[in-house]
């Protein structure tokens, strides 16, 4: 559940940015980006970049949070 992962504040802060995220994430929400799948998936993997050798992790980082947001939220996903 959500609530053992993030507060509600977390957790809505978490659908505001990832609502925000298209083809690219800024550099100003990475941080936030990956500390959350971390969180979410129980990873302790070190940050990647952000160039474009490193979109996979990005890519898979950002489906795990999408994923989750779904599954606790679905009809805000």
């Amino acid at each position: 559940m959500a609530q053992d992962i993030f507060t509600p504040e977390e957790f809505t802060d978490l659908k505001l940015v990832m609502n925000s995220i298209h083809h690219h994430i800024p550099e100003n929400v990475a941080g936030k980006v990956w500390n959350w799948y971390q969180r979410i998936g129980k990873h302790n993997d070190k940050q990647p970049c952000t160039c474009a050798s490193t979109a996979k992790y990005w890519i898979k980082a950002v489906e795990v949070i999408r994923n989750f947001i779904s599954e606790q939220d679905p009809l805000n996903g």
